[in-house]
């Protein structure tokens, strides 16, 4: 039997926003034995049809706004070639850096499927923004936020690390779907799953604790490195999550480097998403969030804003994602995607940001 908390899950999966209320949430667990009979009903809405029709939207192709390919302000640094994955900044996720040696390498290195799927591209790149800044080396202490079931604990360790895991605390984590998805983690165990590092490294160089992210403990400092993916825009709210990043720059040692992937918006500079459970950050956002880091004295890698240039890069993910193969390509794509509720349609991808904490 399904729960209330299905039903909502699915809603805001499928259809972009939530039940109208109790009614409709009782309405769906009276009739859908299972998930699956749940999804069905859920695809055969009135509003995920809409959300599905928008693939005839001009092209079916993303376009992009002029916002997109204007500097923003003379004090921030920024790129303008396609982005490389050989030497990161702080940039999108693109198809061309799924095509390099490097992106092969660090796949191989955590065991990760081939496929175009910006989850894969972010901890890529996460990987190869530490290996540059020669982080990636025996000894070196790294610090993992929300890490959930992530491969990169075990890719780290098996490279000589010593890291610390975290992920949000069990009450916190169950206010969301992260554990009714899998996407939490309260041991060690899962984090090595697939046998990345031999079970004794392992072992000797990775620890993990409960840490809430809107309150980071204070004995957590000195490391020569810390990332998160895709967790800085679930704390509740925008300015939650550049306080995170914020913060967090003090769990370093001089020298530090920190790397952070979260989900950004593409149609519009102005209007985004800000609720309790996902805030997507603008590029007027990151360039605010580049310049605070700039004023504490932080060293922030430039801003690259390229979306891409090859046919990849201008397809648009639809509900339920990931499941459709679009015309001329050999499978999914999920570069970009559609996020639509009663106010908002937005195009979303990931960015990462790497900052510095100088000597």
């Amino acid at each position: 039997m399904i729960s209330r908390d299905d039903v909502i899950y699915g809603f805001r999966f499928y259809l972009n926003r939530d039940p109208e209320n109790e009614a409709a949430i009782r309405h769906f667990i009276d009739r859908c034995p299972n998930f699956q009979s749940l999804r069905s009903a859920l695809m055969n809405l009135p509003g995920h049809r809409a959300i599905c029709r928008w693939h005839r939207y001009p092209g079916g192709r993303y376009e992009v706004p002029a916002f997109m390919v204007e500097d923003g302000c003379a004090r921030i640094r920024y790129r303008r070639e396609e982005s490389s994955l050989l030497h990161p900044v702080s940039q999108l996720c693109t198809a061309g850096q799924f095509r390099t040696a490097v992106y092969e390498f660090w796949l191989n290195a955590r065991n990760g499927p081939a496929r175009l799927h910006r989850k894969e591209w972010e901890w890529n790149y996460i990987l190869q923004a530490l290996h540059c800044h020669a982080m990636l080396e025996p000894g070196k202490r790294g610090l993992g936020f929300a890490v959930g079931r992530e491969p990169l604990v075990a890719a780290m360790a098996a490279r000589g690390c010593r890291i610390m895991a975290s992920d949000a605390p069990l009450a916190l984590a169950e206010r969301g779907s992260w554990v009714r998805t899998g996407q939490h983690a309260t041991a060690l165990q899962a984090l090595n799953a697939e046998g990345i590092c031999p079970g004794e490294d392992f072992a000797a160089r990775a620890s993990f604790r409960s840490v809430d992210m809107n309150d980071i403990p204070a004995d957590l400092r000195d490391f020569d490195f810390l990332w998160s993916s895709c967790a800085m825009e679930h704390l509740g709210s925008l300015e939650h999550g550049v306080r995170f990043v914020e913060e967090s720059m003090k769990c370093l040692r001089p020298g530090g480097v920190s790397v952070h992937t979260t989900e950004f918006n593409l149609s519009s500079n102005t209007a985004t998403i800000e609720t309790s459970e996902a805030a997507i950050y603008r590029k007027s956002d990151i360039e605010g969030l580049y310049l605070r880091l700039v004023e504490k004295g932080y060293e922030v890698a430039p801003l690259n804003f390229s979306v891409g240039e090859q046919t990849e890069d201008f397809h648009v993910d639809l509900p339920p994602y990931f499941e459709t193969i679009p015309a001329g390509a050999a499978g999914p794509i999920h570069l970009k995607l559609l996020w639509q509720d009663r106010d908002l349609s937005a195009v979303l991808t990931s960015i990462g940001l790497i900052v510095r904490r100088p000597y």
